[in-house]
């Protein structure tokens, strides 16, 4: 009996050990002891709290807050997820390393006291420019981190996108699909491809990330279900604009991974088949060849210009210029500044429409801040930011489509305009208050199994693709800051746009 008792104590004792080594009071050491001094920190909490762990870091496996191997949760908590963003924003050392990158290599963390011990098990090759070339670097590390602070965004709009992606988590099915839970999307791309996005948006792939393992289910699902090619390129959905969702999401994730085994030739038969789709008169429809609108249309182009930003897709440049046919068609006005969903017959400023129209003539027709019809279209959705009506602000979305589109056109015009659509008029003591930022933070679910979510908006988001499809838009809508860096820049940086003269159209 003695050596049994001493025994189970010996199986205690290693257990207990190790136990500790993997997430107790004592950090694991690598390579040499001197790389475990600590660095000067950050300077913000982030979760309101001190955070009082010592983790180690593996691509793996989720945060855990605990030693006990039993505490991995299914889906990362909130605190886990602002302990994530903590590490990956922090620049590291040396400087001279690249902002997105700098999260390959062991190094201690010092956040609030808390020391953290990130490890890689695969060391990147340096030699490779190509890891430096990417489009999207403004979704990852300390470049992600100062647009945050640069562009308007705040602690709270940054952990609002966290708790958005963590209840989208919660709604992926066991495929790795998601579902609308209105309307009539039997197909389940759209939605996929949509919640893919929102990860994407946040700098989550399927090779990195806290929730890395969501979003190679969700790529999976989507690569699953396109069939092969026989007749042509064929579409990932029946749903144009489900098809372009998911060429969307594929083209990002190429563009951020260089995942050229896995996702390339998926990619680009996606984007073929917009090509062989395309109108005579430049939009898009329901079925290929047919004459669309403005909706479509896009959709489209954000799908074709994720796939020219991915620099491994191709796109003909006549596409890009037949689309810009039918914006000149739909678009009224000598400068173009307002948008019809079919032609110019019903093109009013400050409508979904227009957003669409002045979003896709900065992706693909070279509208920059100091174009005179862009400053004429952002002027015209002006009156339409939550915080511009009487009163204060609605205590529900009501068009968040509208929303994610309009946000963007006036993030990249820069200047004034922005920052009262992101932080709201200046009042009487110079500071501004009521901005779609803060906004839409505050109409977000913040307990409760609803928790990270928004109800649907009051228009057609709402009405087809439910709490879904708001929280998603919302999410993006809140990634505004990072998601994409600027394609051009305002002559003067610092000034508002120049006004045109009354009645000028």
């Amino acid at each position: 009996m003695p050596r049994v008792v001493l025994v189970l104590l010996l199986i205690l004792v290693a257990v207990t050990a190790y136990c500790v080594r993997r997430g107790g009071d004592a950090p694991p050491v690598s390579g040499d002891p001197a790389a475990a001094e600590e660095e000067p920190g950050l300077d913000e909490n982030l979760s309101g709290a001190p955070l009082r762990a010592t983790i180690e870091l593996r691509p793996e496996e989720p945060l855990l807050l605990c030693g006990n191997l039993c505490c991995l949760p299914p889906v990362p908590s909130y605190n886990q997820l602002l302990l994530q963003y903590l590490i990956e924003s922090y620049p590291g050392t040396p400087d001279e390393d690249p902002p997105d990158l700098v999260d390959h290599y062991p190094r201690w963390v010092r956040a609030h006291g808390v020391p953290v011990f990130a490890t890689t098990a695969q060391t990147p090759d340096w030699t490779d420019r190509a890891l430096f070339l990417t489009d999207y670097v403004g979704r990852r590390g300390e470049t992600r981190r100062r647009l945050l602070q640069d562009v308007g965004g705040s602690v709270e709009s940054e952990s609002a996108v966290w708790r958005g992606l963590a209840w989208l988590a919660r709604q992926q099915r066991a495929d790795g699909s998601w579902q609308f839970n209105v309307g009539e999307h039997p197909d389940r791309i759209g939605a996929t491809a949509l919640a893919l996005l929102a990860f994407l948006g946040a700098g989550e792939t399927h090779l990195r990330g806290t929730y890395k393992a969501v979003v190679s289910s969700g790529l999976g699902y989507i690569l699953d279900q396109q069939p092969l090619p026989r007749r042509g390129p064929p579409p990932l959905s029946a749903d144009p604009f489900a098809h372009a969702l998911g060429t969307m999401a594929l083209c990002e994730a190429v563009g951020m991974t260089r995942d050229r085994e896995r996702l390339l030739a998926a990619a680009q038969v996606a984007v073929n088949r917009i090509v062989a789709s395309q109108a005579p008169n430049g939009s898009w429809g329901a079925a290929p060849g047919q004459r669309g609108d403005i909706s479509l249309v896009g959709w489209q182009v954000q799908a074709l210009k994720a796939a020219a930003m991915s620099r491994a897709v191709t796109v003909p440049a006549a596409t890009f210029k037949k689309a810009v046919d039918f914006l000149n068609s739909a678009g009224a006005g000598r400068r173009k500044p307002a948008y019809g969903p079919f032609d110019k017959t019903w093109a009013f400023p400050g409508t979904t429409c227009t957003a669409t129209g002045l979003l896709c003539r900065y992706l693909i027709d070279g509208w920059g801040p100091d174009n005179a019809g862009m400053m004429e279209g952002v002027f015209g959705l002006m009156p339409r930011a939550p915080a511009a009506g009487p009163g204060s602000a609605p205590k529900r979305i009501d068009d968040v489509y509208f929303l994610y589109h309009a946000t963007q056109v006036v993030r990249y015009f820069e200047g004034d305009e922005w920052e009262t659509w992101n932080r709201g008029p200046k009042g009487a003591l110079g500071v501004r208050t009521l901005g779609t930022r803060d906004w839409l933070v505050g109409l977000q679910h913040m307990d409760g199994d609803e928790a990270g979510s928004f109800d649907p908006d009051a228009a057609w988001v709402g009405k087809h693709l439910g709490r879904l499809g708001t929280t998603a838009f919302a999410v993006l809508t809140l990634e505004v800051y990072y998601r994409h860096l600027p394609l051009y820049k305002r002559a003067n940086a610092g000034d508002g746009a120049v006004p045109l003269p009354d009645g000028v159209k």
